[in-house]
């Protein structure tokens, strides 16, 4: 009996070749604060989504969920960040647990999810995105603040200049939980394209 040569490569009927899928990636930034913020950008840096902390962790979980049902999992991955925040000297207990406890709330929502993150602490983020001015020792807490939310409202415009409005307040004050989310999911496209 002799065989049927054919080329190699070619296909023979009953052979099955799946479509070619293109997954289009989404970036989510989380800020866990008190007044933490949520910020998804797409690919070409369009910023999708941008919400202050919803205060509760049902909403948290119904931002997620809203996340998961409008992007199709064919067709879309979220890739996220939440920032992992630790004690620093000078921090009261309070503030502590309560980032300690949004920082669970948005990871159990987002692992519920089988969504995937990066938990970058602030200088790994920060790092090449805001530059720190050297301070002077007497320099007052509030005017440190004031310096960094500068910084952060700099850079997010530098990097989302379309976005603008969306990182004041109505009377001008600036939003620095909205910028850091959205240039924590800045952080984590940069990591992407990196391969990680």
């Amino acid at each position: 009996m002799k065989r049927k040569r054919t080329r190699l490569g070619a296909p023979q009927e009953g052979d099955f070749y799946p479509k070619p899928t293109f997954i289009t990636p989404i970036f989510v930034g989380i800020d866990p604060g008190a007044t933490g913020a949520i910020c998804a950008i797409d690919q070409n840096m369009e910023v999708i989504d941008l919400q202050d902390y919803p205060g509760n962790e049902f909403l948290c979980a119904k931002i997620i969920k809203d996340y998961c049902s409008w992007w199709d999992k064919d067709k879309y991955k979220i890739f996220a960040a939440l920032e992992n925040v630790h004690a620093m000297p000078g921090q009261g207990v309070t503030s502590m647990f309560t980032f300690g406890e949004n920082f669970g709330v948005w990871k159990g929502c987002l692992a519920s999810y089988n969504i995937s993150f990066l938990r970058p602490t602030p200088q790994k983020w920060m790092k090449g995105l805001i530059f720190k001015n050297r301070y002077k020792k007497n320099d007052s807490k509030k005017e440190d603040a004031r310096a960094k939310a500068q910084a952060h409202l700099a850079a997010a415009i530098q990097i989302f200049p379309d976005n603008r409005s969306h990182f004041s307040g109505p009377r001008g004050g600036i939003k620095t939980d909205r910028c850091a989310a959205a240039l924590i999911a800045y952080w984590r496209r940069q990591q992407y394209y990196k391969g990680g």
